[in-house]
């Protein structure tokens, strides 16, 4: 598998000047609070994990975007973040929210991508010095448009509101060439990093790009909406009240984040209904799985109207029932009122799930 993560000293590295230069950052308002960066993690796991679904289908391989981490730097040290050439798409909010949002991806891993929706087996390398062609950019800005599409969509759920993107405009980056991403930037920026992986043909990073007031927004409109006492500020508290507010706001953040496993047992029975009731409304995909099959990229081009497709599955063989890509049940295919629907005959036990995984 491609490794391509960068380990934390050299991030640390990277942002090593910051603190030299920390007096240009114009008001401590332009940076971020842990609890805000804490709801960034919590929205870019929501909204980019679904956008996972459907890269997953789009290569064929299990996709997942998960471990978020968001640093606040300088616009000219966003440069550092950065292995050119690379791909970025960017796109600006046109409803419910403001802002821009761009989507960073190395060159190396575009190629792979790009490979891999061609029907190939991810293994696509570049030479060193060489560029991706308009063909491969647009193959693997396509893989990329449909990320932010579905991140959006999901968005739209997790607030509670419409999220519409502009159509979005990709830019190929070389080196000392980023006006799509500079290009709306003032002094500072948020660069939230994503680990991908695809299979086990990729591990890398990418890099989510937004301004420090979009996402206090979208922190903020987390906030409102799981917790109805929340407030970006409150004026003429104390120094002790301050403390105990934000301490009150990270007690309820820990209900949208893996935190809320850790509290769960010290919790009443009341307690965990409350936190349950905050995320029953979260969007899940369920899809049934009919049968699969494997066909080489000649047999798909001359798929025609009235073509059968054969699975590799029995007549009476039950269907599996997936939500967000994981196995939960078997049941078999009814008509209900002239619609398809599936009756649930078995449940999955962990072991089975285990078995299911490793396929």
């Amino acid at each position: 598998m491609a490794k391509n993560i960068l380990n934390q000293d050299e991030i640390d590295a990277l942002l090593g000047g910051q603190n030299s230069r920390q007096s240009k950052v114009s008001s401590a308002g332009e940076s971020l609070t842990d609890l805000e960066k804490d709801a960034l993690g919590e929205i870019g796991n929501i909204s980019l994990g679904a956008a996972a679904t459907t890269l997953s289908q789009l290569f064929s391989q299990k996709v997942n975007i998960t471990s978020p981490r968001i640093n606040v730097c300088l616009t000219e040290e966003l440069r550092d973040f950065f292995v050119t050439p690379c791909l970025a798409v960017d796109i600006e909010f046109i409803e419910g929210l403001s802002g821009f949002n761009v989507l960073v991806l190395k060159q190396s891993d575009a190629a792979i991508m790009t490979d891999l929706m061609m029907g190939g087996e991810g293994k696509k390398t570049l030479p060193e010095g060489e560029l991706m062609s308009e063909m491969e950019i647009s193959a693997a800005a396509e893989a990329m448009n449909q990320m932010i599409g579905t991140a959006a969509t999901s968005m739209s759920g997790l607030f509670g509101f419409a999220v519409n993107i502009s159509p979005p405009r990709t830019e190929f980056l070389k080196e000392n060439s980023f006006s799509a991403v500079l290009s709306h930037c003032q002094d500072n920026i948020v660069a939230i990093f994503f680990r991908l992986t695809i299979g086990d043909i990729l591990d890398t990073e990418f890099v989510q790009v937004m301004e420090v007031n979009t996402a206090k927004k979208q922190a903020s409109i987390l906030y409102k909406k799981y917790n109805q006492e929340y407030t970006q500020e409150e004026e003429g508290l104390s120094e002790q009240e301050e403390e105990d507010l934000q301490e009150d706001q990270q007690e309820e953040l820990f209900i949208l984040t893996e935190e809320m496993k850790k509290a769960v047992p010290d919790s009443t029975k009341d307690g965990i209904k409350q936190k349950m009731d905050l995320i029953l409304d979260i969007p899940l995909r369920v899809t049934v799985l009919l049968g699969t099959a494997k066909r080489p990229i000649k047999d798909v081009l001359s798929i025609t109207p009235g073509s059968i497709v054969e699975l590799a599955s029995l007549v009476d063989e039950p269907v599996e029932i997936l939500v967000n890509e994981t196995l939960v049940a078997k049941g078999e295919v009814v008509v209900v009122d002239e619609n398809f629907g599936v009756r649930i005959t078995n449940i999955i036990s962990p072991e089975e799930r285990i078995k299911y995984l490793s396929r």
